[in-house]
């Protein structure tokens, strides 16, 4: 069981190396990593944890990133955490689908190291 002062995050991601990547940047960070390859993994480990934060790729097979956020905020009890999508993904129209969805912000894979990701994340964990 986690230590009440630790901020859990579900890491949702279907890249096997990426998974690692942030995972190990994320726990480095202090933070309580639980880890999803797929989205059916992440929406039972969001229903399981109640975590703090959830963390998500757009682009994954058999549901994609959009999909496991709207299941998410259907569930009263789960629909305040804040959600942010990490993806490479930059297609206008998709951008929008997942800001309607309930994302609390978009980042690029690109544009943010794991050790940034793991120290811009504060912001949604007040």
């Amino acid at each position: 069981m986690p230590h009440d002062d630790v901020k859990t995050i579900v890491l949702i991601e279907d890249d096997a190396d990426q998974r690692d990547m942030y995972g190990f940047a994320l726990a480095r960070a202090g933070f309580n990593v639980q880890i999803a390859k797929n989205g059916e993994e992440g929406i039972a480990l969001v229903q399981k944890h109640k975590p703090h934060l959830v963390i998500i790729d757009i682009l994954m097979p058999d549901m994609d990133g959009i999909e496991v956020l709207n299941r998410i905020k259907q569930e009263s009890e789960l629909a305040a955490i804040p959600a942010v999508f990490l993806t490479n993904y930059t297609k206008e129209d998709i951008m929008k689908r997942a800001k309607r969805a309930g994302a609390d912000d978009i980042l690029i894979k690109t544009e943010v190291t794991p050790r940034e990701l793991a120290s811009c994340l504060g912001n949604y964990l007040q």
